[in-house]
């Protein structure tokens, strides 16, 4: 019997088993999986976000199981639904304990964990017999989400007493308990996971995983026009409404230029059904006053939130936009992906109360939104707290840009951190000048609170602390600049004091011994100035010496630098490089009596203005794909920072193929192993920057790592790696460069990009 007044879309959420009525066009895709579980007890279904994976089995798969189309002698089936989580062996055991969906006590939970990890799959096996004996009954494990196991073993555990490697461990012991359940012949037991696609890699790292992949993997379809049409008229009709033939055919048309097609259709249906019953003049068919009053398939999701937003007062608001950032990050591959929190830990960063928290939660899954999800957290006393689909994160405008926002946060803070880590080593000096001034008003500004701060990095009082040490040293080089300051006119006035204060001196000899000084100082600051070859250099011979021997040539090159770098932002054309033009045009920062900050521009930095023309206007990109932005520049720079980008996996060869080409090779002595031969400990003369897996600074170079130059003193590239050889250039701190290959077996010699 259907109850026509329920809306039978069910938006981002997936389609529960009671609800498989209403849920069309996966008909061939489920008769495909049954026919995997008869050949195999293990199947993984694997898929792109958003293609109806979890749906599938929930209101497909499932019914069809319970309906008797896999099992001929019987169709008594005991399901057990699980998602690793953060706990991955309890949720197994919690799963498994359930008894007609009535959830095991904790304890008994946790005994059975125990016995499961002295006596493997026999334990299970062991609770399960006398039910089948009995019953003659099937029993079938969905692990939902399998992508969470990885997750898992990568995130430090808030529980103390845990480390990662014994996250390692659990994982390891989970796979190899399903592994085992499934090869085991003495019960009907089948088991079947869903798993991102783009997680496939991450299954190699556990052994016999992949190969019961490749036994039985069934890769979810898109579905095509007719299975479409299926999924977007069916439902409606068994509520008793029409559905307008020509809106059908719009959606179909423009459906595949989406990314997250399934997901959205989702939710633009629930949301056409909902104002089509809510309004007075009500026909029972949806139509195109339907679709264009909820903002069509462009809008329909991004409205929605934005008005469960827009209801909350201002201060509920500030709160919101915490969750949601917290909810939120960039992976490795540069991609906005949502990421579960604690409740405690979320009523921590947003500073209000647990209840007031839940009801704003609650305006976001209400009116069928279900934006946000809530599970328990295994054995802890404790909720677990995630956005219910990645589809809301790229259409929703707000909360795209406040991911941006939470990465470029994230950046400063981890930035800030690694310099304090290099200072107290004693690798780095204090910050200064317009280094200093960025990360005070950074700091200033976003106001990073410490519960935020250790989810990056636990170094949160260091930082405070080399921050406020900064500013003092700041403050008082400003004071001495300030008072000492003389410049060329103050060397009359030094020259008539000497005249006067020492009458056996004469004023000849007086003014040649303090133009002789000025010409020294000339020639050391030029060359100061040449030798570090960038803006800040020259701007700084500018400031001392403004009419200096070489202010002019100083003069040319800041403007040729400064067209660069604008060339440059108008190719990338994203907010993001306009805003980089500025920070470099920026000379000083100074803050007024109400703490509005006033930047002071190079007087050769011709286009502050159309910069702050192109960041007003808006309508630019935030982010571009760091591929096309480092062929735009086609530098070894643009290469290199490609190459340590998050996002590099599928073009790094050829990232490195480039960097081969537009750069200079050259060798040069790193330094002597230890003892051990295990590291470069004597005589070290680079740090590593960057590598694709874990390691330390002192680590042997390997190819393809990127380092600088430990220290201050330049060293010279040679041509090759005998020291005779003629020089091609000159390593400089606070440069990358790339290694291309090493030698020695004491000595270290490494060839590099430069």
């Amino acid at each position: 019997m259907f109850d026509s007044s329920k809306n039978p879309y069910v938006g981002l959420r997936p389609y529960h088993s009671v609800e498989s009525l209403y849920f069309f066009g996966r008909d061939t895709q489920t008769l495909e999986l049954l026919q995997r579980l008869h050949a195999n007890n293990f199947v993984a279904i694997v898929g792109s976000s958003g293609c109806g994976k979890s749906s599938l089995l929930r209101a497909g798969l499932i019914p069809a199981l319970n309906g008797g189309f896999l099992v001929e002698d019987s169709n008594k089936w005991e399901v057990s639904i699980m998602k690793p989580g953060e706990s991955p062996m309890y949720n197994l055991a919690e799963a498994l304990l359930k008894n007609d969906g009535k959830p095991a006590d904790k304890n008994e939970i946790t005994s059975f964990i125990h016995k499961i990890e002295d006596e493997g799959v026999d334990a299970i096996l062991e609770y399960f017999i006398p039910f089948w004996k009995k019953n003659n009954i099937n029993f079938f494990l969905l692990v939902d989400q399998f992508e969470e196991l990885f997750a898992f073993t990568k995130k430090k555990p808030e529980n103390s007493g845990k480390t990662i490697t014994d996250s390692k461990n659990e994982a390891i012991h989970f796979v190899n308990v399903l592994l085992e359940l499934a090869e085991q012949t003495m019960l009907p037991f089948y088991i079947v996971f869903t798993m991102r696609s783009d997680f496939i890699g991450d299954c190699s790292e556990y052994y016999g995983l992949p190969e019961a992949m490749n036994k039985s993997q069934y890769l979810v379809p898109r579905l095509n026009r007719q299975q479409l049409k299926k999924v977007i008229e069916g439902p409606s009709k068994l509520t008793g409404k029409k559905f307008n033939a020509s809106l059908t055919s719009k959606l179909l048309n423009n459906l595949r230029d989406s990314q997250d097609e399934l997901p959205i259709l989702q939710h633009t249906l629930m949301c056409m059904w909902e104002h089509d019953e809510n309004d007075s003049k009500n026909k029972g068919e949806i139509d195109f006053k339907d679709y264009e009053g909820i903002g069509g398939l462009e809008k329909a999701l991004s409205n929605h939130a934005q008005k469960a937003l827009d209801k909350l007062s201002k201060k509920d608001k500030e709160v919101a936009s915490t969750l949601f950032r917290a909810l939120t990050t960039m992976d490795g591959s540069n991609r906005k992906i949502r990421r579960q929190v604690r409740l405690k830990r979320l009523v921590e960063l947003t500073g209000t109360s647990k209840e007031k928290l839940l009801e704003i939660i609650g305006r976001f899954n209400e009116g069928g939104r279900s934006f946000l999800v809530i599970e328990d957290v295994g054995e802890f006393d404790d909720k677990l707290v995630d956005i219910s689909h990645e589809s809301l994160i790229r259409q929703w405008k707000t909360l795209s840009e406040l991911v941006i926002q939470e990465a470029r946060d994230a950046k400063q803070y981890k930035g800030l951190s690694e310099k304090q880590k290099q200072y107290r080593v004693g690798d780095r000096d204090l910050l200064e000048g317009i280094e200093f001034e960025k990360a005070q008003h950074w700091w200033n500004t976003f106001n990073p609170g410490k519960t935020w701060a250790i989810a990056y990095d636990a170094n949160y009082d260091n930082c405070k602390d080399f921050l406020a040490s900064s500013k003092k040293r700041y403050n008082r080089k400003k004071y001495i600049r300030k008072t000492a300051k003389i410049g060329l006119p103050g060397i009359v006035v030094l020259i008539g004091a000497f005249y006067f204060i020492n009458e056996n001196i004469t004023l000849n000899t007086t003014k040649e011994r303090l133009e002789t000084d000025l010409k020294n100082t000339d020639v050391v600051s030029w060359g100061i100035a040449k030798e570090d070859n960038t803006i800040l250099g020259y701007q700084d011979y500018l400031d001392k010496l403004p009419e200096g021997k070489n202010a002019q040539m100083a003069k040319e090159i800041l403007e040729k630098k400064y067209d660069t770098l604008w060339i440059t932002a108008l190719t990338i054309n994203t907010i993001s490089g306009y805003e980089d033009y500025l920070i470099y045009a920026t000379k000083s920062v100074n803050e007024s009596d109400d703490g509005i900050i006033i930047p002071e521009y190079s007087a050769f930095a011709t286009n502050v203005q159309n910069a702050k023309a192109k960041i007003k206007q808006g309508g630019l990109e935030e982010e571009n794909d760091p591929w096309v932005l480092a062929k735009a520049q086609n530098t070894v720079a643009s290469y290199m920072n490609y190459v340590m980008s998050d996002d590099n996996e599928i073009y790094y060869l050829e990232a490195v193929s480039k960097l081969k080409e537009v750069g200079k090779k050259g060798w040069l002595f790193c330094g002597r192993k230890n003892d051990a031969k295990t590291k470069i400990t004597i005589d070290r003369v680079f740090d590593i920057v960057n590598r694709k897996e874990t390691f330390e600074v002192d680590d042997l170079l390997l190819e393809g790592d990127i380092v600088q130059l430990r220290g201050k003193a330049h060293r010279k590239i040679r041509k090759s790696a005998e020291s005779s050889s003629e020089s091609v250039g000159t390593v400089r701190d606070n440069t990358n460069y790339f290694v291309l290959s090493t030698i020695g077996e004491t000595a270290v010699f490494v060839e590099i990009i430069f």
